[in-house]
């Protein structure tokens, strides 16, 4: 078999290789786009549903380093949670909250909640600026 050939074939067989690669990493990009498509409307529709209750932060840990947070960051807090039957409990939660809110979220703060029905433990804020990081 002549060089050329040989060439020529490697190249169609590199070629073809790499068109199935990147059709299979367009596919693989668009099932994880719809994923999280899926959760995030799955989320609001919890949140919607949620039962309105209060909270109080018993901690509050700001995240503000990511590059992509510059109006806002990660906060994780741990709340306790009064429901209106029930009894109190102890959740933890992140939320996104804007920078200029920052000073509000701390210990002993009183918040407005929405608790999931099927999840207590899954907390939406019911605060301007705030929302749930998921």
């Amino acid at each position: 078999m002549r060089l050329d050939l040989i060439i020529f074939f490697v190249i169609a067989v590199l070629l073809v290789g790499g068109i199935f690669s990147f059709m299979a990493l367009r596919h693989l990009q668009a099932e994880k786009v719809r994923t999280a498509n899926f959760k995030r409307a799955e989320l609001e529709r919890r949140a919607k549903s949620a039962l309105w209750t209060g909270a109080t932060i018993v901690s509050a840990r700001a995240h503000t380093a990511a590059e992509e947070m510059r109006e806002s960051a990660r906060v994780d807090l741990t709340l306790q949670i009064t429901p209106s039957s029930g009894e109190p409990y102890t959740a933890r939660t992140s939320w996104r909250v804007k920078l200029p809110l920052l000073s509000q979220f701390q210990p002993g703060a009183s918040l407005s909640v929405k608790v999931d029905k099927n999840d207590p433990d899954l907390i939406f804020p019911n605060q301007p600026g705030a929302e749930f990081w998921s």
